[in-house]
């Protein structure tokens, strides 16, 4: 996450750190150029150290995961019948078609 030259204040900060520490995912942030205090840079780039030392967050891992998932989804619609439009049978529409009176 980029956030270099905006004006993010103490408060902000702050709250950049709790939302730093409950998404995992976060990888990079940058807070270059910017008025944030240097005890709360020191602690941000703290979390963001542990979180790299972390084994269970190994972007590779996380990466050849999230690919192996969505080619196991993309077997099991090519294995259920359904076509490209997620029609099951290829068949279009949702609806039967009503009898003419």
């Amino acid at each position: 996450m980029n956030l270099a030259r905006n004006h993010i204040s103490e408060h902000g900060a702050q709250k950049l750190l709790q939302e730093i520490q409950l998404h995992p995912s976060l990888e990079i942030i940058n807070l270059d150029r910017n008025p944030v205090p240097s005890w709360l840079r020191v602690q941000i780039k703290e979390v963001m150290a542990e979180r790299k030392d972390d084994p269970w967050h190994d972007t590779d891992v996380k990466e050849a995961t999230r690919k192996l998932l969505k080619d196991v989804r993309k077997n099991m619609v090519s294995d259920s019948g359904e076509d490209s439009g997620g029609n099951e049978g290829g068949v279009r529409g949702t609806m039967r078609p009503r009898a003419l009176s």
